[in-house]
């Protein structure tokens, strides 16, 4: 999903929502990693950053780096993996576009690993069901330990930490609604393009 946002004055509150994103911002390509804990970013008021949300799996199959290692971090994204710069330019006239570009250049040099998505799809929908860790394990023909390792490897954290994220997902939905639909202590503009 593409998404941008306009900061107002002051820092803004991020808080973890189970995803990683590709982002433009301040004229250059970032990767966030998965969020733990809440973490406070600080913009110059009319600042944007647009946006782009991988999928659960996406980053660590495009990235070829446990998710863990990327947790809690902002990275440029040149010191992660090769951006090509005919997309840096395009960046500045059309940052999403650019955005969706870039996605679809690194599918395009990226083995395919259909098992590897479907089963983070199929653990991000057992958390968002609220379905147990020993629940999820079972489902999926793991074991507990099993299971923690394939969640660190792809989401950046454990299978419950990640049904706790999952869980404030309607929290976090309302955060990123227009600002006619949230309280006006809530900063920045969020706008999600697609």
């Amino acid at each position: 999903m593409l998404w941008r946002v306009e900061a107002d004055a002051g820092d803004m509150r991020i808080v973890p929502d189970g995803v990683m994103d590709l982002m433009w911002s301040g004229g250059r390509f970032l990767f966030a990693g998965a969020d733990t804990t809440a973490m406070i970013s600080s913009s110059e008021t009319g600042g944007v950053t647009w946006g782009l949300r991988l999928s659960p799996g996406q980053a660590h199959v495009l990235l070829d780096i446990p998710a863990r290692e990327l947790a809690d971090q902002r990275f440029d994204l040149s010191d992660l993996i090769s951006v090509p710069a005919p997309l840096i330019d395009a960046a500045h006239g059309d940052p999403g576009a650019a955005l969706e570009a870039l996605l679809v250049t690194f599918w395009e040099k990226t083995p395919p690993q259909p098992a590897a998505l479907r089963l983070a799809a199929s653990l991000d929908g057992a958390a968002r069901q609220g379905v147990t860790v020993s629940g999820m394990a079972e489902r999926h023909g793991l074991s507990e330990r099993g299971l923690r390792r394939v969640c660190d490897r792809v989401f950046g954290y454990g299978p419950k930490t990640l049904g706790s994220i999952d869980s404030s997902t309607p929290f976090i939905s309302s955060v990123r609604a227009p600002r006619s639909a949230r309280p006006p202590r809530w900063p920045g503009t969020w706008t999600n393009v697609i």
